[in-house]
């Protein structure tokens, strides 16, 4: 949170320069008792001398509670909850006062500065999109030709057209400039895609319900062209190739995964071929998604197409424990973080993460209470994902979210992760915590352009310290578990972990 100096000198300063301009200094008493150092907030607001005692005379006359800050020129700011440490207050020895939070904030409000938009620099520089966002440091020198492959239409004349980024460029198959063959990433079955899944997505993504026994394997196949500008495909599999909606967005992300029998995983033809699979089938998972939501009355009679609906799906789901209509919401939760992780788009990845959200309610995936069935752990696990990445869209843009933070119709109890039961909890509160610092940002900036009444957003600042605080307490206190349990898989306890740290980031970032 943002630092304010109410120093002790915020009243004694004026007295000090118009002091400056007499003749001489004014005699004193010979036992008059020299101002405080430290003045309580009562006093300082009503300008009146405070004895600097535990509990001031002026304070106890008037039955207002006594409260003390530190001044930020000796030094940083020590946080509020740092008084109560030991039941010993550090600025005063032994007092241990009791602070009303109604009294204080009013005490506290009546001498803040006016409000100037110097002083918020640093915090108005987020209210843009990707605002506060570091750039990633490539220690690859062809960071401008990165997207080459996406966007030419032609290995020959690169330089004069471009088409929407869809289509794959003209590479020699998989050969390299060196003749060398460069092995790209692909696998032989659904079954294998979605234990690939398990192994590099679900620890820090777990959208999918937990794995089962030995599911947590990885056995990628060489993948090969039959023809110019094709997806690579299955060696040992020429038949197979993903194609529901769920498996073509979380083949997007594996292709970026260099091949192990790559040799140079970080030469120029080995990124352009794989972030080319990688576009293929994120544009082919975002079709197969609309062919799956298509009405045949559309084409035919599209008077009739207001009263029809759309023919169920007729194939085998990718997960057991999954609902087949869940595939399409978190094929658009994958493709969302693609398309910002990946591609830097956080347009798309809005667009996508609100499909998914609209998708899961239209679903009433948000009203499922505590009910207990055979697909509850997926469910949860997709809506509140959807609700995860619609907060992160927000963040990124830091723009306002397109539902309701604390919607009270969000009913559905969260995902159960038996490796550590209370890291979901951390992870919700620290993002939907980001997110109302964000809006306060953006309300901030705001204020300051109108020249609105600043009352409000000091109230807003003071909330958001009572709010994140304790989650910030909380997040450093936790330490890794030096040996899980051995009834337990040690990738649930991956997944814990990777929530608590995701989440202390987010609050210390």
């Amino acid at each position: 949170m943002m630092d304010f100096d109410f120093s002790t000198d915020f009243w004694s300063d004026s007295t000090k320069v118009g002091s400056a301009t007499k003749p001489a200094k004014p005699v004193r008493k010979k036992f008059a008792v020299p101002p405080v150092k430290l003045a309580c907030l009562e006093c300082r607001a009503s300008r009146t001398r405070c004895d600097g005692k535990p509990e001031c005379s002026n304070c106890i006359n008037r039955g207002k509670a006594c409260v003390y800050t530190q001044s930020k020129r000796g030094g940083s700011r020590i946080r509020r909850r740092r008084i109560s440490v030991g039941g010993q207050d550090q600025d005063s020895g032994s007092r241990s006062p009791t602070i009303n939070n109604s009294e204080l904030n009013a005490c506290a409000l009546s001498v803040m500065p006016e409000l100037e938009e110097g002083t918020f620099a640093a915090p108005l520089s987020l209210v843009s999109p990707g605002g506060g966002l570091k750039q990633l440091d490539f220690s690859l020198d062809d960071t401008d030709f990165i997207f080459d492959s996406i966007f030419a239409t032609g290995a020959g004349n690169q330089h004069e057209s471009m088409d929407s980024g869809y289509e794959t460029s003209e590479h020699a198959g998989t050969l390299s400039d060196s003749g060398r063959e460069v092995p790209i990433r692909v696998y032989s079955s659904d079954e294998d895609i979605l234990s690939a899944y398990y192994t590099y997505i679900h620890p820090y993504f777990p959208i999918l319900p937990p794995p089962e026994a030995g599911q947590v394997t990885d056995t990628p196949d060489l993948g090969i062209r039959r023809a110019p500008d094709a997806i690579f495909s299955s060696k040992s599999n020429a038949d197979f190739e993903p194609s529901s909606p769920i498996s073509l967005a979380i083949s997007a992300t594996l292709a970026l995964i260099p091949h192990p029998e790559d040799k140079d995983p970080s030469g120029t033809e080995s990124l352009h071929l794989r972030r080319e699979q990688a576009q293929a089938f994120a544009q082919s998972a975002f079709e197969s998604i609309e062919i799956e939501s298509e009405l045949i009355d559309s084409v035919i009679q599209p008077s009739e197409a207001l009263s029809s609906e759309p023919l169920p799906l007729n194939r085998k789901p990718f997960h057991p424990r999954n609902p087949l209509e869940n595939e399409s919401i978190i094929a658009l939760i994958m493709l969302s973080t693609y398309e910002y992780a990946q591609r830097g788009n956080i347009a798309k990845m809005r667009n996508r993460a609100g499909q998914a959200v609209n998708a899961a309610i239209n679903l009433g995936l948000h009203i499922k209470g505590d009910e207990e069935e055979y697909y509850s752990e997926a469910n949860r696990r997709v809506w509140w994902m959807a609700y995860i990445m619609v907060c992160q869209g927000s963040i990124l843009s830091n723009s306002t979210p397109p539902i309701l933070l604390y919607d009270p119709r969000f009913t559905t109890s969260g995902p159960t992760y038996a490796g550590d039961p209370g890291a979901w909890p951390v992870f919700l509160q620290s993002q939907q915590a980001i997110t109302s610092a964000t809006q306060f940002v953006i309300d901030l900036d705001a204020t300051l352009k109108q020249g609105s009444n600043t009352t409000a957003i000091w109230d807003r600042m003071l909330e958001l310290e009572a709010i994140i605080e304790p989650l910030i307490v909380a997040a450093d206190s936790w330490t890794l578990s030096s040996s899980p349990p051995l009834s337990l898989d040690s990738n649930e306890m991956v997944v814990g972990q990777a929530l608590r740290g995701i989440a202390r980031i987010k609050l210390n970032r």
